[in-house]
């Protein structure tokens, strides 16, 4: 058996505004070496457009067109001064890109309005739920006995 940490540690630190503390962990993670001049502001802006929706929209947030096109700006970026492409994507990470996208989309397409900041609070362990569908997700995790947001998960 390993254990594993949730993949979303530097994401929670872009969150909290502890951007050295996620450039660290995406050091310990493999996205670059240390060495890699990828600077706070750089990273900043970067995760500032990849996690807007979770750091500067008013909540809760309708998903529009202009939030898939800016995800795919900001994972796909041709600029070579970008952080993205100075990244080693580590392979346990190369499909979260995909999955934000897919998401991303499907709630832009239903131009879905969501409490993303809650969500993502609530699932990441740092808040309890807000809504009712939380709500009966943590009882539902708890009456199993199940890890939640950042607890250690084993994987066999």
């Amino acid at each position: 058996m390993i254990a594993i940490r949730q993949p979303t540690v530097s994401r929670r630190a872009a969150l909290d505004d502890r951007l050295e503390d996620g450039r660290v962990l995406m050091v310990q993670l493999g996205f670059f070496p240390e060495d890699v001049p990828v600077t706070i502001d750089e990273l900043r802006a970067w995760w500032d457009n990849l996690l807007a929706e979770l750091i500067r929209m008013p909540q809760p947030v309708t998903y529009t067109s202009e939030a898939t096109t800016r995800l795919i700006k900001a994972l796909f970026d041709t600029d070579p001064n970008s952080p993205v492409n100075r990244m080693n994507v580590p392979h346990d990470f190369a499909l979260f890109p995909r999955v934000q996208l897919s998401l991303t989309h499907v709630a832009a397409g239903l131009q879905a309005t969501l409490p993303m900041r809650a969500i993502v609070d609530d699932v990441d362990g740092v808040a309890e739920p807000t809504t009712e569908l939380g709500r009966l997700h943590h009882q539902w995790i708890r009456q199993r006995g199940l890890p939640t947001g950042y607890d250690w998960h084993v994987t066999r």
